[in-house]
């Protein structure tokens, strides 16, 4: 039962101006789930993350190189398995191992997964919906391979509300390395149609090596010296090619008016043009590592891989999982996971994802490290921004906090971020009373 709003204010005027102890900035909260025995046998590779659903793609080599999906649900705080959800033995096409890619992605009730899982190959499109009173996940379409033979159609792919997009990166290709296309379909009536296909005004490597939608934008990345990313916008009958952002592609994020490319940040302005926004700073031990080092965006939160290399002089490298958090005025680190330390030159970190506060990074247990792969799943909760305590209540503690610091300047109170704390700050702590969502 919520607390009146009346006896809230009572208590907080009756406890006066009483000394509070200061409270060390929130580090948010971690939950670890173990995926597989110690074996490795079975190895997930790939993971998708929206609001309180989590998607895990693996390959089951013990019981004859089969694939799966995976479903984990958040509630009450707290993430499980739903083993009744499994789908087992998926359609997956090409039989030599490729590196781990964007081949899953969820808006709301609907997910999507490619099947190319090797190279050559081009892989069909499942559409799950989310199906029947107890909401099981169920493929309801299935989108064909277009284009050419092996064009690695799938090897990126991408959803928001009724907007598909799918790459094909090796489609055309003229011998001289620039190819790739990019397929859009729509939803009408409850079933998906091819509604474009997408190629660059300027000829690119490797066209749509990642992929990225939000509403009426779409951006499709590129490889290579003559690369850029492209931007496509949706004029109400068509996709029209719009603008160019530097950097090369496979991680590309589209999050409220923002693009990440790699480690840079770019923002819409509201002529439609975009800037630069901010290159996000590393500390200064790690690197960003290769073009295979994943990196996500969901509205003021980035998630983003780097790695220290040959640790205090050894072979030893240390992999991270770096969470940014924008504070209104730029983007600054908020905490490093780490991911594996390892000698081997192949255990890289790829799979991570972030929603609603919730950022996922498959993790590697040494002792069992098989390149690209993981074994643990770790989701990292940040602190909610009205949670002044950190206790994961928004409750008494935290209007005392305010009470403490009011008239003052003090950040970790100034939850309104007006430069002042008073009673706006005390609204919102009212507003948001109970425990954290």
């Amino acid at each position: 039962m919520r607390t009146p709003l009346l006896v809230i204010a009572a208590t907080v005027m009756l406890c006066g101006l009483a000394q509070v102890d200061a409270i060390p900035p929130c580090e948010g909260d971690n939950q670890t789930l173990h995926l597989v025995d110690d074996t490795m046998i079975d190895a997930p590779r790939e993971l998708a993350i929206e609001g309180s659903t989590a998607i895990i793609f693996q390959n089951d080599r013990s019981i004859g190189d089969t694939f799966r999906l995976r479903f984990f649900t958040r509630a009450d705080g707290v993430w499980s398995e739903d083993v009744d959800a499994t789908i087992y033995d998926l359609p997956v096409q090409g039989s030599g191992f490729w590196y781990p890619n964007q081949i899953m992605d969820i808006s709301g009730d609907t997910a999507i997964v490619s099947t190319m899982s090797g190279a050559p190959a081009s892989g069909e499109i499942l559409i799950l919906q989310r199906q029947g009173p107890e909401n099981i996940w169920a493929v309801s379409q299935t989108l064909p391979a277009l284009g050419s033979e092996d064009n690695f159609h799938g090897l990126y792919v991408a959803i928001d509300q009724d907007v598909i997009v799918i790459s094909a990166t090796h489609e055309g290709d003229d011998g001289n390395g620039d190819s790739g296309a990019v397929y859009v379909y729509r939803q009408n009536d409850q079933a998906w149609f091819i509604e474009d296909i997408l190629e660059p005004e300027i000829t690119t490597e490797v066209f749509g090596y990642g992929v990225a939608v939000e509403g009426d934008t779409i951006i499709a990345g590129g490889w290579g010296n003559k690369s850029s990313c492209t931007v496509f916008d949706y004029n109400g009958s068509a996709w029209i090619e719009t603008g160019l952002l530097a950097g090369s592609g496979r991680h590309i994020g589209l999050s409220n008016n923002r693009a990440m490319i790699g480690d840079t940040i770019h923002v819409r302005n509201s002529d439609g043009t975009w800037t630069l926004e901010q290159q996000l700073e590393l500390p200064e031990e790690l690197t960003r590592f290769w073009n295979y080092g994943d990196a996500q965006i969901d509205n003021d939160v980035v998630v983003m891989a780097a790695i220290a290399q040959n640790v205090d002089g050894t072979d030893i490298d240390r992999y991270y999982a770096l969470v940014y958090q924008h504070d209104g005025t730029q983007w600054a680190l908020q905490t490093a996971i780490e991911i594996l330390e390892t000698s081997s030159p192949y255990a890289l970190p790829t799979c991570m994802g972030v929603s609603e506060g919730q950022v996922a990074v498959g993790l590697v247990d040494l002792e069992s490290a098989t390149p690209f792969y993981f074994d643990q799943l770790l989701i990292h909760t940040l602190p909610c921004d009205v949670d002044i305590t950190c206790d994961g209540q928004i409750g008494v503690d935290d209007l005392l906090m305010v009470i403490a610091s009011w008239g003052s300047d003090d950040p970790d109170a100034d939850i309104f971020e007006d430069g002042t704390v008073d009673v706006n700050d005390l609204l919102l702590v009212i507003s948001a009373w109970g425990p954290c969502p």
